[in-house]
């Protein structure tokens, strides 16, 4: 089911809210292009503002136009199936910030959503025929989804009253199923949403009714071939606007419009998510996601690609009462490309040719398929599964014991211990542990005061895990590392001046090189990223500035400049060009020209020299 993407049009079942894009959030890394994130939106319906209804409520002279018929009562749910959020709720439902993006759970739920929705759409086309009306589809959709334990996801969006979309001819999208029985040469969308244990499945086709003229034949199979090939070129990492170039591009050659205001949209746990997807040429910033999942509708009409909205807030027709036609899946992103949930399974013949040449393409791609790498890859997967079952976490209380034995082993070798001998009594003690466990498993024995099972998972942790488990209860022992530093400048060389990248600091910022202040952070700094030492201290500037009363002013300013990061005695990892503000009344240094040798003993990979930039704000 389509969204809408202009912001002056009707935002088809997400409420009353205007469609804008908000600004594109952008990454910048050095020496790399801008990287884009998906841009949120939101959408609204301004139909009483924007739309003629006058205009929309007289067909005209065309006897063909599309006109309202009566609508028949509301179906009923049976209490025991899941309902969306939605129905029933005071508030309308938006466009939910964040792709839909699935565990292996979630897929499998979202294969089965969209299988049932496939095979619901599949009967819902046997029963397109001159006479019957678009209220009996709807009725045998309905009963079809309930019977499967579903829930019918157009029923009470937004205040919608049927379970399906049927939108006959000019009928663009939205249609709400009535009295109007088909014609002998109509052509009818439907449209299904089936939610399925808490997953949305969406898809539709465009069936033609009884005897249809060749341009409208025409117009049916070229949507569904936009479909087809804009799913073709989906894959992790492909840009969403390349859909719709791909839709636009092959409609183009057959002079059909594309229709701009209906947009596809993320499914799954929600009915429409992020990302909005246009089927029409733009330069929209987002990038497909593995495991991600959407929708794909375009919506190809012979005249005007203008819609009208009738009265009932909700069907959408072309201006010129031009024929239209849609076709949709929901397709997840895979490793490989994109699987479509919503295919239904249909017996093909090919001809030899076609097998002939399936049949070569398959066989080049076996030869250059890299196989002992996807070997490798696979046994990894299996050795990292096995660690993950190993895995298990220690009782506390089991913990803290073997925390108190090593400590007093360790006592007991003295504070002029190295960290040789230190290791050599630990892992003494580990190998005799692993003994005794396995000695008591083999005898039956309960001399360890454990249960089985507190025996078997400390064997583990033992085994498998010792590191993390050593770094878990706080008794990691580094390796003895000896820092020796050298100096190889010949005698009288002048210093050379420490050039850092960016514009020239002002004077206020008061920089030092090879420093870190302490301080209380005044924005969180592993999402501030800045370009130059001048750009973070910019920032503290206007952070202190524009603070209001009560909250922080920033008067520290840390920047890392080191293209392989930064150290500080905390358990974050700080990156290149990361940016921290902070405050503090009597600021301090953490850390001054070269790092502490207790500090690099504890930090083995930390280099000599502090890597940080700062400075303390002139007030």
């Amino acid at each position: 089911m389509a969204t809408s993407s202009s912001p002056r049009l009707l935002s088809s079942f997400l409420g009353d809210r205007l469609l804008s894009a908000r600004p594109v959030l952008h990454g910048n890394a050095p020496g790399s292009r801008r990287a884009a994130y998906q841009a949120t939106r939101t959408l609204c319906n301004l139909v009483d503002i924007l739309f003629n209804r006058g205009q929309s409520d007289k067909p005209g002279d065309n006897p063909r136009r599309l006109r309202p018929g009566k609508l028949s009562p509301r179906l009923s749910v049976p209490n025991h199936i899941q309902r969306p959020p939605y129905v029933n709720a005071r508030q309308r439902p938006g466009l939910n910030n964040g792709p839909e993006i699935h565990d292996e759970r979630g897929i499998e739920c979202m294969r089965a959503s969209g299988k049932l929705a496939a095979q619901v759409l599949k009967f819902a086309g046997t029963l397109v025929k001159p006479g019957i009306t678009t209220d009996e589809i709807d009725k045998a959709v309905h009963q079809m989804i309930v019977d499967n334990g579903a829930y019918p996801s157009p029923l009470g969006y937004c205040g919608f009253p049927k379970s399906v979309c049927t939108s006959v001819n000019e009928c663009i999208c939205h249609g709400i199923p009535d009295s109007r029985p088909l014609e002998d040469g109509d052509i009818i969308n439907i449209d299904v949403t089936v939610y399925l244990n808490g997953y949305h499945g969406d898809t539709s086709a465009t069936f033609l009714c009884g005897d249809v003229d060749d341009r409208a034949k025409k117009l049916v199979q070229v949507t569904r071939e936009c479909l087809d090939k804009a799913i073709s070129i989906c894959a992790p990492g492909v840009e969403i606007k390349h859909i719709g170039r791909t839709i636009q591009d092959h409609a183009d050659k057959f002079k059909f419009g594309v229709v701009r205001q209906f947009v596809g949209h993320g499914v799954g746990q929600v009915f429409h998510a992020e990302p909005v997807v246009l089927h029409f040429r733009n330069n929209e910033w987002g990038r497909m996601t593995l495991n991600q999942t959407f929708t794909i509708e375009p919506m190809l009409t012979v005249g005007s690609i203008n819609p009208v909205i009738w009265s009932d807030d909700w069907t959408a027709v072309t201006e010129d009462g031009s024929l239209s036609a849609q076709f949709e899946h929901t397709i997840l992103i895979t490793e490989d490309g994109a699987e479509i949930l919503t295919q239904c399974e249909e017996v093909v013949q090919y001809t030899e040719e076609q097998i002939r040449k399936a049949e070569e393409s398959i066989r080049i791609r076996r030869e250059a398929e890299p196989v002992e790498l996807v070997e490798a890859v696979k046994n990894l997967r299996k050795i990292f599964r096995r660690e993950e079952k190993r895995r298990k976490e220690l009782p506390l209380e089991l913990k803290q014991k073997v925390s108190y034995e090593i400590m007093q082993l360790l006592r007991d070798l003295g504070d002029n211990s190295t960290f040789a001998e230190q290791h050599e009594a630990v892992e003494s003690w580990r190998l005799d542990k692993l003994k005794d466990i396995r000695s008591a498993s083999i005898q039956n024995s309960t001399k360890l005061d454990l249960s089985n099972e507190e025996a078997r998972i400390l064997k583990r942790a033992l085994q498998f895990n010792w590191h993390v488990l050593m770094e878990d209860i706080g008794r990691w022992i580094p390796l003895e590392v000896s820092h020796t530093e050298h100096d190889d400048k010949p005698e009288n060389e002048p210093e050379e001046e420490e050039i850092i990248a960016g514009p020239p600091l002002p004077s206020q910022c008061n920089a030092e090189l090879h420093t870190d202040y302490d301080g209380a952070a005044v924005r969180w700094g592993l999402t501030h990223p800045k370009e130059s030492a001048a750009d973070c201290c910019q920032a503290c500037l206007d952070q202190a500035k524009n603070a209001k009363p009560g909250e922080l002013r920033c008067n520290i300013w840390v920047y890392c400049p080191s293209e392989f990061g930064c150290f500080s005695p905390d358990k974050y990892e700080h990156k290149h060009q990361e940016c921290w503000l902070k405050q503090a009344d009597h600021p301090k240094l953490n850390f001054k020209d070269k790092y502490s040798e207790s500090y690099r003993n504890s930090h083995p990979t930390a280099p000599v020299v502090v890597p940080w930039m700062s400075g303390v704000i002139s007030t």
